[in-house]
């Protein structure tokens, strides 16, 4: 909206002023994309429309307000998976707003970790409740998590329940007894105790349940497409321009091409929902540091983010989302960060884009 309202308040300013045909005609005479948007900028720095925007950020009021939100959801009555699963979207928000690191933070992390053990994610709510631990969650409320935590891991017949059991005793041997949750952990406790010790065989290791997905392979490869199989070729046109042609006759569901993409984005509508890096779904995601529109399945997709890109795009997509750009425009911005980072100099990535500009297809 912002954007729109910019736009058109440029367009009614240089009407008035009787200059859209000098503008609109100089615009025309310009080559390159750089041209274009310093041309463009330099023209609503003259007319004083650049949009006005706050954008989003870390914010402990709005996660607490999210974090009491996804509350009065889990608490009300006739809950179904449908309605955890809200309740989990809303304690995301929460995580994803919660300043690093924040009471609101690790809070949020705890209540997660309950929606997740409603919906039977038990390795990803002992997750959550480790993340909390780790963030120095206060000690009135232990009790409650390290009660989930056993559970989670007697019902994934975990090899490490005693761990766990014991990590627990030795958090309440530091705690009175004059709490529900305490007194509720050391009944909790005392029955685990008796209980015959599980046998680690049950279960398999996360590796061993986790679907490994590998690429398939290309038997003949081309030497002039490397991404390619012999069966196709490059050839140019003036109808078509640029494309790709059938060498041989190509057998059913025989693989030809196989490329990893260059950078790659979320649909806005998961941005909740799957990792920011590798794109997979996630229950328990993690929030990016400094800005709550990136979240990751992972520490290690956490940090390739801000190796590869993240570190430059963090301070600039806030803004972008304040003003209602599409995806494709935030696209564009992580394709220039990544460019640039992976260009040796400015000066060459210049040329580059000129050659660029000026190629005419063939």
């Amino acid at each position: 909206m912002e954007i729109q309202k910019a736009y058109y308040s440029l367009q009614k300013r240089m009407a008035s002023a009787l200059t859209d045909e000098d503008h609109f005609i100089e615009f025309q005479r310009l080559h390159t994309d750089e041209e274009r948007v310093k041309f463009t900028l330099d023209l609503m720095l003259k007319y004083n429309v650049l949009p006005n925007v706050c954008p989003a950020t870390k914010n402990a009021n709005e996660s607490e307000k999210l974090r009491t939100l996804g509350n009065n959801i889990f608490v009300s009555k006739s809950l179904t998976n449908t309605s955890y699963e809200q309740a989990l979207e809303l304690y995301t928000k929460s995580i994803a707003y919660a300043p690093y690191p924040s009471e609101q933070l690790t809070l949020a992390y705890a209540n997660r970790s309950a929606a997740l053990f409603k919906l039977k994610k038990y390795e990803e709510c002992i997750r959550d409740i480790d993340r909390a631990l780790a963030l120095n969650y206060p000690d009135y409320l232990k009790a409650k998590i390290y009660i989930r935590k056993i559970e989670c891991l007697e019902a994934l017949e975990h090899p490490n329940a005693d761990n766990g059991i014991k990590e627990a005793q030795q958090w309440l041997d530091k705690m009175p007894l004059n709490c529900d949750y305490c007194k509720k952990l050391k009944e909790t406790l005392i029955s685990k105790d008796k209980m015959p010790k599980l046998c680690s065989s049950k279960r398999q290791t996360d590796a061993k349940r986790k679907t490994k997905y590998t690429f398939p392979e290309i038997k003949t490869p081309n030497t002039e497409i490397p991404c390619a199989s012999d069966a196709i070729s490059i050839k140019y046109n003036k109808q078509y321009g640029r494309h790709l042609v059938a060498t041989r006759k190509i057998d059913p569901g025989e693989v030809i091409a196989i490329e990893k993409a260059y950078s790659t984005l979320y649909s806005l509508d998961n941005m909740y929902t799957h990792c920011s890096y590798c794109l997979i779904p996630c229950w328990s995601n993690i929030p990016c540091n400094y800005c709550p529109y990136s979240m990751y399945c992972s520490e290690e997709c956490k940090t390739l983010d801000w190796e590869k890109y993240h570190d430059m795009e963090c301070s600039v997509i806030p803004f972008m989302f304040k003003l209602d750009f599409s995806t494709t425009e935030l696209f564009s911005v992580r394709i220039a960060v990544q460019a640039v980072k992976e260009s040796p100099s400015i000066r060459e990535l210049r040329q580059e884009l000129r050659e660029v500009d000026t190629c005419n297809g063939n």
